[in-house]
C-alpha cells in the first residue's frame, strides 16, 4: 500500500484540503481462496463473497504488463454461475481505478459503486477482455465512496486499485465547519481496453 498526497485549491485560506492516493496492488497480502460467506481483507479493503457458486482468491501470476504484475484477486465462476463479490473500504474515497482482464461475458459483468449509507452512487461495465493480452481499467468518481460490488457472470482478474482520498475541513469557526452536505453521487465511468 502506498500513500502519496496532492494539494488541491480551496476557498478556505490557508487551509488547503489535501488529496491522498492510496493503492492496492495485493503484493502484501498472502495467497489465499475464500467461498460463499467468507472474506480477505487487505490493508485498504475487506473483500468478500456475497453469492455465487465460485471462490475469489489471491493469486500470484508474474506474465502480466506493469498494470497487474504480482499477485491479483480471481473472481472464478466454475459453473458460470453469477459471483456478486463485495468490496468493503477501509476510508471512503472520492475517486477509484482499477483494472482487470479474463472478462468474457461483459454483457453480464458490472461494477456499483455505493456510499456508506448504502445510496447507490453510479454503475460502470467491464470491457471485454478474454485474451491474456488484453486489459481494461474501470474509473469512477463519486462523493463518498465506501462500497464497490462486482457482480460477474465468468470470471475476471482485478488489480492495481487507486483511491482518493479526499480530507477536507473547514477551519473550526467557519460557517462551512457548521454545514452537513448532502451525499451526492456524480458517476464519471470510463472504460477503456489496451492492447499491449
Amino acid at each position: 500500500m502506498e500513500e502519496e498526497g496532492t494539494d488541491l485549491p480551496t476557498a478556505f485560506g490557508d487551509e488547503t484540503p489535501s488529496a491522498t492516493v492510496v493503492t492496492e496492488n495485493f503484493d502484501a497480502v498472502p495467497i489465499q481462496i475464500a467461498g460463499v460467506g467468507q472474506s480477505i481483507t487487505t490493508p485498504t479493503m475487506i473483500i468478500s463473497l456475497v453469492s455465487g457458486t465460485g471462490e475469489i482468491r489471491i493469486r500470484d501470476e508474474a506474465d502480466r504488463p506493469p498494470e497487474m504484475m504480482g499477485k491479483k484477486l480471481l473472481i472464478g465462476a466454475p459453473e458460470r454461475t453469477t459471483q456478486l463479490v463485495q468490496f468493503d473500504l477501509k476510508d471512503p474515497c472520492s475517486s477509484v481505478k482499477f483494472w482487470h482482464f479474463g472478462v468474457n461475458d461483459r454483457e453480464r459483468a458490472s461494477v456499483n459503486f455505493y456510499a456508506a449509507n448504502g445510496e447507490a452512487l453510479g454503475q460502470c461495465k467491464f470491457v471485454h477482455t478474454s485474451s491474456r493480452s488484453s486489459l481494461g481499467s474501470i474509473e469512477f468518481s463519486g462523493s463518498g465512496i465506501a462500497r464497490i460490488d462486482i457482480e460477474i457472470h465468468d470470471l475476471a482478474y482485478v488489480d492495481s486499485f487507486s483511491f482518493t482520498l479526499l480530507e477536507q475541513a473547514a477551519p473550526r469557526g467557519h460557517p462551512e465547519a457548521e454545514i452537513t452536505h448532502e451525499n451526492v453521487g456524480s458517476a464519471s465511468p470510463v472504460a477503456s481496453q489496451r492492447e499491449p
